[in-house]
């Protein structure tokens, strides 16, 4: 694959090139640029295994997956209703660096925290369910986000690796100061969570025996938007892989939790019925799934909860449900 790929994006036509800072919402450590080229306006991201704490904390090491996935072809083949706003990509295994050029659609994103409205929620959870009933059944040929990768990329265990690396920022500093005080506010959750963090292995044979699909694996509102024409902008393909569509939901209503325009269990459904809706019928499946995402989710983010009480709550019994289901 790397022999066909460039190494450097050819930007000698650009007429204007100039540094971005990072989104509010920008919590990776990918740097950008804004160039313009023929009078249109691009966005370049440039990443690395060495320079980008996500990477590594899901293990893309070598080309990255979002490289293999557009030279592959796989984002073509997505449903329509999706723009992932990718134009080429590069990646030079001298320096490791990738980098991916994107139409700069910078207006029709979410504006930082502010709340989703109906409209936009109602839609995002239709554009989920298409990708997710478009490609059920989908095996992994690019070397994606694995399962295992996915529920423990936020466990201790990461932050103590990183650590040796250097002084933590970001993200990555946070995740031990607060995986302990989620110990102390929810004793049983932690306990609960931090086991399948250290050993995921129950949780994911558990998915594994429901259906599959391509993930996204960060639906929050930074990366997400509706362009002119009326389809979902989803950016950020750091961790996609294939695994159970339940796991984009669970993201979904984690890290948005504060913008969300009705109930989880409302929107539970929204997306339920979206899947029916688009011939991904969830009889015999769903009440296992469901459960089981749920708490892969909590694995992922429950620390993030620890001083909010009803957020706390609600994982807790989700955490509850689902470990009943574990063999």
């Amino acid at each position: 694959m790397t022999a066909t790929l460039q190494t450097v994006l050819d930007l000698s036509g650009a007429t204007h090139r100039e540094p971005l800072g990072p989104t509010a919402e920008g919590l990776s450590s990918a740097t950008f640029e804004r160039v313009v080229i023929d009078g249109d306006r691009y966005v370049v991201k440039r990443l690395s295994h060495d320079t980008d704490w996500v990477m590594r904390a899901v293990g893309d090491v070598g080309v990255p997956r979002v490289v293999r996935m557009h030279a592959s072809g796989l984002f073509d083949a997505l449903p329509a209703c999706l723009d992932t706003t990718l134009v080429a990509v590069a990646f030079d295994p001298a320096t490791g660096m990738a980098e991916l050029l994107m139409r700069d659609v910078g207006s029709a994103f979410l504006r930082d925290s502010d709340p989703i409205s109906p409209e936009q929620h109602a839609l995002f959870l239709d554009v989920m369910a298409q990708l997710h009933a478009a490609t059920r059944g989908m095996v992994d040929e690019l070397g994606l986000t694995q399962p295992t990768q996915r529920w423990q990329m936020l466990g201790p265990a990461f932050a103590r690796q990183e650590a040796l690396r250097g002084p933590l920022t970001g993200v990555p500093r946070l995740l031990l100061p607060m995986w302990g005080r989620l110990g102390q506010n929810a004793p049983d959750l932690h306990r609960a969570v931090l086991a399948l963090a250290a050993n995921p292995a129950p949780l994911v044979a558990a998915l594994a025996a429901t259906p599959q699909s391509l993930v996204h694996g960060d639906w929050k509102g930074g990366n997400l938007g509706i362009g002119a024409d009326g389809r979902v902008v989803l950016v950020d393909w750091a961790f996609p892989g294939v695994d159970a569509p339940c796991a984009d939901l669970g993201w979904y209503l984690s890290v948005n939790c504060d913008r969300l325009p009705e109930s989880k269990e409302a929107a539970i459904e929204r997306y339920r019925d979206a899947l029916e809706r688009h011939g991904m019928h969830t009889a015999g499946w769903w009440e296992r799934q469901l459960p089981l995402a749920l708490l892969g989710t909590a694995v992922q983010m429950a620390w993030s909860k620890c001083d909010q009480v009803e957020e706390l709550a609600w994982w807790s019994a989700r955490v509850a449900e689902g470990c009943a289901l574990l063999p």
